[in-house]
């Protein structure tokens, strides 16, 4: 799937990891965050576990991009 869209539930970690098995490498996932959090809320290393790029902050929405598979650079 290129394109994932969720609303964040539970710790950010979570949202991830239940969206990332439905993405390709070159896809994005797009979440809409609580008002207020501009994507501070999401943690670089836990990202880069997923194989993300991110975030981007977009009007309450925040956008990752899948650089590589899940696990790290050619896992």
């Amino acid at each position: 799937v290129s394109t994932v869209v969720a609303r964040s539930f539970g710790r950010p970690a979570e949202t991830l990891k239940c969206a990332r098995p439905f993405l390709e490498v070159g896809g994005r996932l797009i979440v809409s965050e609580p008002p207020g959090e501009a994507g501070s809320r999401w943690s670089q290393e836990t990202v880069a576990q997923q194989g993300l790029s991110g975030p981007t902050s977009i009007d309450g929405l925040v956008l990752f991009h899948v650089e590589h598979p899940a696990g790290g650079v050619g896992a």
